[in-house]
């Protein structure tokens, strides 16, 4: 997406703005999102007429928030909602890496096919009462069947139905695709109680059922959260309320035990906290979606750590603790149930597997298989709990010496050729042909083997390396106890060069992918070139590269982009008392200092000091106006300056960026405003 050219349009229809959340739907009824309140002044401006910059610009101007965040959602959750035109998806939340619920799904959940059912269902009023009635109902019977029926007499001969295990699994994956079809069908009244509409039926199929499942986002559209909360305790109940109408139909105990236990089952699977679930669902409905974002990457490694970790933010602290030692409970407990029902069943599953064939041994195999698998899934994040708690610790003190034993690396040979591949890379591309074989001749090539640390966090730094081939991982460690995946760098990467200016502590972790060769300068090597024309190029060099890298500004950005800065930023000096643009003038570029300090003046008088490693130019890029302020050196400063253009070219792809810059420039509008009261 190019800011600047974009310009976004929504297709016909109507916004639903009475809710907790808005709710648009076009007029063919096929298509429907619900998003936040919040975006309702994105949506006024998405007319097809303005560039996703003119709708920043507008909506700045507003609201006086430079809500790149807001805008760069909004515009994604329309586009895979299909109810925008002249825009793809930003695939801002990427399956298998941003997006923690598709991540953590297992294969066994995902659905093979689906077929659609309907649009939208409406009614032309609500029956609240009805609808609270309804949901206490379920609720309450679903309660009292959990408790009455949970003593199962016949859970040695769980899905061993006539004596066989074929018959078994056959009633298994019907029995489920009715529970689920009816559990949808209760959701489906409840909804159209409540709120008046349901957004869209499907058929859906995967590994144990072909089920009828209904779309529950328009829960959101109800004023009251109340409805929200009772709708998915309802949910949750919902399998047990049919074991409980079955029990009144029936009366036979054994295969009302069968359907205790797959009601149980299928119960714990909706309450998977580490998916979208009846659990999560019910989180949602008291916080914004994005707080579970920022919170799921903690349970998705199990940091045990981060429920002791303070925060700043007490909702968010409590929402944190509260949830993940939900998490923690859910999965020990599944896992303790997984192991006694197998336990149980093992006998006469080895009997069969024993003594029985064809069929019948083959489906008791697939039984064995399948409960194995679970607990190998279960047992995994268990692990994964403990080695984020015990194992990572305790590694981290091993650590003694970077590079050291546990490093797995060893030392290539020849060096020919490395000269021209640092000569591609922006750090090195200027340097002096003698200087660049001399730095080759101190440095060394070294390869490091699969998942081998390279850099340690919180080490001294000796090293600066060049990555040649292969590909690796920054990873940067919270006190928290959570891994935070910063970025991952591929050929041509500069990372460490801090060590060669200052020999700081390292940050984060960097590891090997699938192995990775390195070009190498350590601190004493490079010490010895200190004379040598073309130094002092390299060091101005590697300072803009550091800058860049390791300012809050660009935190988390692709190297790819920090390369384009320094590659295409313009170094600018200024000695002290110049001026480097007036109030009123023509916005032309952004700035971030490298060294010194400047003074900020509006009207004459001097409002902020901007200290080195700060930035300015931002506001007047955001609302396409003029300077508002005149920006004048204290002292001697290097600034590089970006032009307008590779600024809203980088924030086009980069969200973190644009985030920062919002939450700067909203404190610098708050202090002006300040200034101005």
């Amino acid at each position: 997406m190019i800011l600047e050219q974009t310009s976004p349009e929504l297709v016909s229809g109507k916004l639903i703005a009475d809710g907790q959340r808005l709710a648009f739907e076009s007029d063919s009824g096929l298509e429907q999102v619900v998003l936040p309140n919040r975006f309702r002044d994105i949506i006024e401006l998405i007319d097809g007429k303005r560039t996703v910059r003119q709708i920043v610009s507008d909506l700045y101007a507003k609201t006086r928030r430079a809500r790149f965040k807001d805008v760069f959602e909004c515009l994604d959750r329309l586009a895979k909602a299909g109810v925008i035109k002249n825009l793809d998806s930003l695939n801002l939340r990427n399956p298998g890496k941003d997006n923690v619920y598709e991540q953590k799904l297992p294969g066994i959940s995902k659905v093979f096919w689906q077929i659609p059912l309907g649009g939208i269902f409406t009614l032309s009023k609500t029956y609240p009462i009805v609808f609270n009635l309804a949901a206490v109902v379920i609720l309450f019977l679903g309660l009292h069947s959990l408790v009455v029926s949970s003593n199962v007499t016949y859970l040695n001969v769980f899905l061993k139905i006539k004596e066989s295990y074929v018959l078994g699994l056959v009633y298994f994956f019907l029995c489920n695709s009715i529970l689920i079809s009816l559990k949808s069908v209760l959701q489906f009244f409840m909804l159209i109680l409540a709120t008046g509409r349901v957004y869209g039926l499907r058929l859906q199929v995967n590994f144990f059922s072909v089920s009828l499942r209904v779309d529950s986002s328009s829960i959101y559209t109800t004023k009251a959260r109340w409805f929200g909360l009772l709708f998915c305790l309802a949910s949750i109940s919902s399998y047990f309320f049919w074991v409980f109408v079955y029990s009144k139909l029936f009366a036979n105990k054994m295969m009302l035990d069968q359907l205790y236990v797959m009601a149980t089952l299928l119960t714990l699977v909706d309450l998977d906290p580490f998916s979208k679930s009846d659990a999560s669902r019910i989180f949602n409905i008291f916080f914004e979606e994005e707080n579970m974002n920022h919170l799921l990457p903690y349970l998705r490694k199990k940091a045990l750590l981060a429920v002791t970790h303070r925060s700043s933010n007490a909702k968010r602290e409590f929402f944190l603790i509260l949830y993940s030692t939900l998490a923690i409970v859910w999965l020990f407990f599944c896992f303790s149930l997984s192991l006694n029902v197998f336990d149980q069943l093992l006998p006469n599953l080895a009997s069969a597997i024993v003594n029985s064939s064809g069929p019948e041994k083959v489906a008791s195999l697939v039984i064995v298989l399948c409960f194995v698998l679970v607990n190998l899934y279960l047992l995994t994040d268990i692990l994964r709990l403990i080695g984020t708690t015990i194992y990572q610790p305790l590694f981290k003190v091993l650590r003694t010496d970077e590079g050291g034993s546990f490093g797995r690396k060893f030392e290539v040979g020849s060096k020919e050729g490395i000269a021209s591949e640092l000569r591609k890379i922006a750090l090195f591309e200027s340097l002096d042909e003698t200087y660049l074989n001399k730095l080759v001749e101190h440095g060394k090539v070294l390869r490091y083997k699969r998942n081998s640390k390279i850099i340690v966090q919180g080490l001294e730094g000796k090293s600066m390396y060049v990555l040649l081939s292969g590909s690796v991982e920054v990873v940067k460690n919270h006190e928290s106890g959570a891994e935070e995946h910063v970025a991952q760098l591929g050929p041509g990467s500069v990372f460490g060069e801090m060590a060669l200016l200052t020999g700081a502590l390292r940050n984060a972790d960097v590891l090997a992918c699938d192995g990775a060769t390195v070009f190498e300068i350590q601190k004493r090597d490079f010490a010895q070139l200190l004379r040598e024309d073309g130094h002092a190029r390299l060091l101005e060099k590697i300072e803009l590269n550091q800058y860049v890298s390791s300012s809050e500004l660009f935190r988390g950005l692709p190297a790819e982009t920090m390369h384009l800065f320094t590659r295409e930023g313009e170094i600018l000096r200024f000695e002290s008392g110049k001026t480097l643009f007036s109030q009123g003038d023509v916005t032309d570029g952004f700035y971030l200092l490298l060294r010194g300090r400047v003074s900020v003046r509006i009207d004459g008088g001097e409002v902020a000091q901007i200290e080195q490693g700060g930035f300015f130019g931002e506001m007047a890029l955001i609302m396409n106006a003029p300077r508002n302020a005149t920006v004048v050196a204290s002292e001697p400063i290097v600034a590089l300056r970006i032009s307008e253009s590779l600024f809203w070219k980088v924030l086009s792809e980069n969200l973190n960026l644009a985030l920062f810059i919002e939450s700067v420039a909203e404190l610098r509008f708050e202090e002006d405003k300040m200034r101005s009261a």
